[in-house]
This record gives structure tokens, sequence and C-alpha cells, in this order.
């Protein structure tokens, strides 16, 4: 029986990668990628090259090929295993009308998470233009979190903006939370700021022993060998006796440490008032005899505000607790 068998067609293969190798305007050499998918080579390209810029102002970038720019849904020859572009950086400025429309923007959001929600929408070129996000954090601190990046590490304009607003040294970027004297500042106008700052301000002595002497449970935040060194620890404890937690193991032990600590406080009359009243209201109920037709037995019902003026009367007389005829204690 004669006939020929038929083949199903074999699958397409998949574009080899393409090898990229990307040049500044005066050539040298900005980024080499070895392998990118060759359907999307010009977008991956453009998104690995942004990432150089993540720490500074927003930028775009140009791919020139053969000396034309390439947009994103533009592709490189197929047979090419290997290219070399071009790639052109250009700091993004908002415009003057750019800005005031931005700046009205914020205005109407108002002040404090409808300002968050407004800065947040805008775009990164707004978010990293000095004047808005000064408008920005004037209306709520909180979004300086928000801002880009390059601004929350540039030294001169968080010292403005963290000397203004003490409370966004928590959101400052990485390099302006380990500046020492933008930090000490930070700290002595709001000393709760202590617990953001990079390790190596957590590590320095003196400021350390100026935050624990405001707060000591501050202590808790310090670096391991500042929570080791007694003196430091002395300050803490006499400051909040219950920062002796925080401290090393061996200086928990320590009896000069211990004989630092700050003395319990003595209740106030008022604190002595509301524990005597917390002691009455414990008690759940008063006991009664009530005739029952079985036998006598026994009727609960709750303190009532009479029984309690009359037990604390008493308790103040010194002559100690009376209760109303016919009630006892349950």
């Amino acid at each position: 029986m004669g006939g020929s068998e038929s083949s199903e067609p074999a699958p397409a293969q998949e574009p080899p990668p393409i090898a990229a190798k990307a040049l500044g305007v005066n050539g040298e050499l900005v980024l080499e990628v070895p392998s990118l998918d060759r359907g999307q080579a010009v977008k991956k390209l453009r998104g690995e090259l942004m990432k150089l810029k993540d720490h500074e102002l927003p930028h775009s970038v140009a791919i020139i090929f053969n000396g034309e720019e390439l947009q994103d849904k533009e592709s490189f020859p197929a047979e090419a295993a290997e290219v070399e572009v071009t790639a052109v950086f250009k700091v993004l400025e908002l415009a003057d009308a750019e800005r005031r429309r931005h700046l009205r923007s914020l205005e109407a959001a108002g002040f404090g998470p409808s300002a968050d929600v407004a800065f947040q929408l805008l775009p990164a070129v707004a978010r990293a233009d000095r004047e808005v996000v000064l408008a920005a954090v004037r209306a709520s601190s909180q979004c300086l979190k928000y801002a880009h990046n390059a601004l929350r590490n540039d030294r001169e304009f968080m010292a403005v903006i963290v000397g203004r607003y003490p409370e966004t040294f928590r959101d400052v970027g990485a390099a302006i939370k380990a500046d020492r004297e933008i930090a000490a500042k930070a700290i002595h106008a709001n000393y709760t700021n202590f617990q953001f700052a990079a390790d190596a301000i957590k590590e320095d002595r003196d400021i350390v022993r100026q935050a624990v002497q405001a707060d000591g449970m501050l202590l808790k935040h310090a670096s391991e060998s500042m929570r080791g060194d007694r003196e430091t620890v002395m300050m803490a404890v006499a400051q909040n006796r219950d920062a002796l937690k925080f401290a090393s193991e061996a200086l928990q032990e320590d009896a000069e440490v211990i004989a630092a600590r700050r003395p319990e406080r003595e209740k106030t009359a008022m604190e002595r008032a509301m524990e005597e009243q917390q002691r009455i209201d414990s008690m759940a109920c008063f006991q009664r005899p009530a005739p029952q037709a079985d036998g006598p037995g026994v009727e609960y019902r709750p303190v009532t505000l009479m029984d309690k003026m009359q037990i604390t009367m008493h308790n103040n007389s010194g002559a100690g607790v009376r209760f109303s005829p016919g009630l006892s204690g349950c």
C-alpha cells in the first residue's frame, strides 16, 4: 500500500541572543551586555543603561546605531551577533510651565495624606525638582520618601530640608544618614532620629551619649560596642532605669551600672487613688442572703457606685471596709 507520510513542520527556532557594547560620546566604554533577547534588545539595553543613572537626576538616553537613533520597538540586524552603539544621556529638567502646573496640583491637594498621594503621582522629573520637593515636604514631611533618590542624597539640599523639618531625617538617603554633621543636628533637634542614623553614627561615642542622656531607651539602637560601654550605659540607666535591658549581658550584671540606675519613681496621689479604684472594681459582686423555696440561697448583684463610695470613704478613714446592712463581700 503506497502513500507518503505527512510530517509536521519543525517549530520555529528562537533567534539567538545578541551581545551589545555601549560607548559614551567620547568613545569610552559605558556598558557591556553579553546577552540580550534579540526581540527586545533595544528596549532591554535602554533599561540597563538607565540603571547606571539610578542615583543621579532623571535622565533620558538615546541609543545611536550606524548614525541613527533607535526606538524601543526597533531591532538590530538579524545577522549581527554583536553590536556597538553610542549612548547619549540627557538630564531631564522641568520647564517653568510644568513646574508651575505641578506646584498648583500640590497646593490643591492640601496637607497630610492627600499631599502624599498627589506627590507620588508626579513624574520622576518633578520629584527630582528642588522647588517641587520643598513645596511637597512643606505640606507633608512624609513626601520626602517619594522624592527622587538623587535629591535625597544631595547633601546641600538635605541640609536645608532636615534643618527646617527634622522629622524628615528618617527618609533621607543613605549617604545623608551617614553624614555626621547633618545626623548630629537632626538628632539634637529630635532625639528619636537617632534610630534612623547609619551604623557609623550609632557607633559615634559623642552622639550616642548625647542621645541616651536625653532618652535612655535609645540605647536599644546604639551599636553593640556602645551597649557594652560602661559609662554610656550608666548615662542611659541614669535617665531611664529600664534601659538596662538593652545593655550588654556583662553590664546587666555590673554592680556599678545597677547602682547608677534611676530610682523608681514614687507614685502620685492620683496614681494611688486609681490603683485603689481598680482594686475596688475587681470585686465582682456582693452577696446577700435571699430566701428561696428550697432554703437559704445567695443572690449576686454588681457593685454600685454607692457601694464604691462607702468602701472608699471607710478606707480613707482607716476604719476598714464596712458593707451596707445585709451585704457581705463575695
